[in-house]
């Protein structure tokens, strides 16, 4: 399952909800490149605060993300990934939803 993340509390959720009724499916978070604080606080294995986030993909543009959602998510998430603005382009700008079969090759 991919789920965009900002500041944690989505994907938190629904990584309790998912690993409750099956542990085995496995939960991709996706972030901005230049956002991407949830990354960079796994990679670091403690809570970052960016300097600086685009605004593009406006919704997932935190600087910080939450305690408790990065203690969820950092013991249950599978994968973690950033887009880059091309690519958050071209789903907004796509009502048809054949993009998404190019996201999964790309990721």
């Amino acid at each position: 399952i991919f789920v965009p993340v900002g500041g944690g509390g989505l994907i938190a959720g629904v990584l309790q909800v998912i690993k409750k009724h099956n542990p085995k499916i496995k939960v991709i978070g996706v972030e901005p490149e230049d956002a991407c604080a949830m990354k960079q606080s796994l990679a670091k294995k403690k809570i970052v605060d960016l300097d600086h986030v685009g605004i593009f993909a406006d919704g997932v543009a935190v600087k910080v993300v939450g305690k408790e959602p990065f203690s969820i998510v950092s013991k249950s998430i599978f994968f973690i990934c950033s887009a880059n603005l091309y690519i958050i382009s071209f789903f907004k700008n796509d009502s048809s939803g054949k993009l998404f079969k190019t996201a999964i090759v790309l990721l």
